[in-house]
This record gives structure tokens, C-alpha cells and sequence, in this order.
């Protein structure tokens, strides 16, 4: 039986991107889809869409709109206890 090697490419880094606005959504979704080591595993446009996807998805990293409709950003204490 022979051990697994290493993969010399590691996993991209899976972001999900927040943002109520479309445009932004898009060109954040460009930029970050533009490097190798980074993946969009999905965009959400507001507070809750973003909490749920978080729960499906489970993303490495979540780009957040700082004015969130629904769950703005100074009350997003809900966000901070997702467990990922």
C-alpha cells in the first residue's frame, strides 16, 4: 500500500462575497477569481442570504459589505457566532 502524496497544489482559498450591491459583487468576484490560489464559492446580497450561505457553503474567507441590508454590520453579532 503506497501513502498518498502531497498535492503540489493545495486547495484554492474558497470566498464568499457579501455585497448589496451587484456591480461590486461582480468586480469582487473578477478580482478575486483572477488569482490561482482563490476560489468564489458563492456571493450573497444581504445579511441573511450571507449567514445562510455561510452555513451551506462553509467558505475560507467571506468579503463583507460594510452596510449589509438586514443585518448591518455594527449589529452582525449573529454573523460572528456562525460556527464554520
Amino acid at each position: 500500500m503506497t501513502a498518498a502524496m502531497p498535492s503540489r497544489h493545495p486547495a484554492p482559498i474558497r470566498v464568499l462575497i457579501a455585497d448589496d450591491s451587484a456591480v461590486m459583487r461582480a468586480a469582487l468576484s473578477r478580482i478575486v477569481e483572477s488569482s490561482p490560489a482563490m476560489m468564489v464559492c458563492g456571493t450573497a446580497r444581504d445579511g441573511l442570504d450571507v449567514l445562510e450561505k455561510i452555513r451551506q457553503l462553509q467558505p475560507d474567507v467571506v468579503t463583507l459589505d460594510v452596510e449589509m441590508p438586514v443585518l448591518k454590520s455594527r449589529r452582525s453579532k449573529p454573523l460572528r457566532t456562525v460556527h464554520c
